[in-house]
């Protein structure tokens, strides 16, 4: 309910993300020399004193201490770094490539793309460095949208070609399950961007219906038929 709050200038930043904590980080001040930048509840701002040249990928784990990000502007070159945003200290966490990272509710393991012959395959490492990279989707299921439904072992991706005519789905699979996917939000038209909610019962997306302005849903993931629209005029 309510209006809009706008919480940051539009010039600042390139990449922004927000803990279940309440802490919000963003990269600032373009792509080459980008710090990355804490806010607390109060709006107190702190720079953690690492540089990314971000723009693709910024997120924060649930409990506001490590943000994963990727660095590097082509997909064979990128890589996922871990910083530690209460000491500073950065990890390297690909080595073969990797964009598009993203930390599980549980705060345990790493998510992240890297390109496999033209397409994107979905990656996973603990978020301790412990154990071997594990792949979660293959290129024919993958999509550079993922979201994990927490307490469940399944994630929602977007499948289908933006360019298509009949756009892009969200669509929930079972990991390492490809023949289990179930479309949660379907066209006409684009839907990008899931986020799933803390409790796992509702995922927030973008939304397309063909004309190119997007707006933002919220639909329900124990029963799909369920849906709201929050923005009115445009949202993302």
């Amino acid at each position: 309910a309510g209006s809009p709050v706008a919480l940051l200038d539009s010039d600042v930043y390139t990449a922004v993300t927000l803990s279940a904590s309440g802490d919000l980080a963003y990269v600032s001040a373009g792509t080459q020399s980008g710090q990355i930048v804490r806010v607390d509840r109060a709006g107190g701002m702190t720079e953690v004193g690492v540089t990314a040249n971000s723009e693709l990928g910024l997120r924060v784990s649930p409990d506001g201490r490590y943000a994963v990000f990727d660095e590097g502007f082509s997909a064979g070159a990128t890589q996922v770094f871990l910083v530690d945003l209460e000491t500073g200290v950065r990890t390297r966490v690909s080595f073969d490539g990797g964009i598009y990272p993203s930390i599980t509710p549980d705060g345990e393991r790493i998510f992240y793309y890297r390109a496999v012959d033209g397409d994107y395959a979905l990656y996973a490492r603990n978020v301790d460095g412990s154990g071997e990279e594990q792949v979660l989707l293959d290129p024919e299921t993958a999509s550079v949208d993922v979201a994990l439904i927490p307490g469940t072992n399944r994630i929602l991706v977007r499948e289908g070609d933006q360019a298509r005519l009949d756009g892009s789905d969200i669509v929930a699979y079972d990991v390492g399950e490809p023949d289990s996917g179930i479309t949660i939000a379907g066209g006409p038209g684009n839907q990008l961007s899931p986020a799933v909610s803390p409790n796992g019962r509702y995922v927030a997306y973008s939304s397309e219906d063909g004309d190119g302005q997007p707006d933002i849903f919220v639909r329900s993931l124990e029963n799909p038929a369920e849906f709201w629209q929050l923005s009115e005029g445009g949202g993302s």
